[in-house]
C-alpha cells in the first residue's frame, strides 16, 4: 500500500509542477486615468491665447509712446524743429560713435548713440542731423546749431 501512496504523492507533485500560470490566470494591468482629449485641446488653446496676449503687450510696451512726427522747416538755412512735445535730449547727452564721410552726400552716415543716421534724419526726438562732415556732425537741437565730434 505504501507503493500506491508513494505513486499518488509523486503524481500530485508532478501535476503541481506542470501547472504554470497562463495569460487567462494573470490579472489585467491597471490603466491610468486619462484626461479627455477635448480638455487637453482646451488647455492648449488657452495657453496659446495667453502667449499671444503676452507677446502683444510686450510689443506695445516696446513701441514709442510718441507717434507724432516732428515737422522741420528750412526757410533761411536754419532749421526750426516743431513738435507736439518738447525734445528731451540735450547735445551733451549725444555721443558720436562713428562718422563715415563720403564726397557723395547720399553715402554719408554717422552712428549717434548706437543708431545709424544720415543727413536730415533725426538721431533722437528733437535732434536733427543737419550735416555730416569729415570729423564732426552738426545737429540742430531746439533751433540751436551744435557741432559734435567723436
Amino acid at each position: 500500500m505504501s507503493t500506491i501512496l508513494d505513486a499518488l504523492k509523486k503524481s500530485e507533485r508532478e501535476r503541481k509542477l506542470n501547472n504554470l500560470p497562463t495569460l487567462s490566470d494573470m490579472p489585467p494591468p491597471q490603466e491610468g486615468t486619462r484626461l479627455p482629449v477635448a480638455l487637453l485641446i482646451l488647455i492648449s488653446a488657452l495657453l496659446a491665447l495667453l502667449l499671444v496676449v503676452v507677446l502683444v503687450m510686450w510689443w506695445q510696451s516696446t513701441r514709442s509712446p510718441n507717434t507724432a512726427a516732428p515737422v522741420v522747416s528750412t526757410d533761411t538755412g536754419t532749421a526750426v524743429v516743431t513738435s507736439d512735445e518738447t525734445p528731451q535730449s540735450n547735445a551733451q547727452d549725444l555721443t558720436v560713435n562713428v562718422i563715415s564721410f563720403s564726397n557723395d552726400p547720399a553715402q554719408r552716415f554717422a552712428m549717434i548713440d548706437g543708431q545709424v543716421v544720415r543727413e536730415q534724419e533725426f538721431a533722437k526726438p528733437g535732434v536733427l542731423v543737419q550735416e555730416i562732415q569729415r570729423d564732426a556732425v552738426i545737429v540742430i537741437v531746439r533751433g540751436n546749431r551744435i557741432t559734435i565730434t567723436p
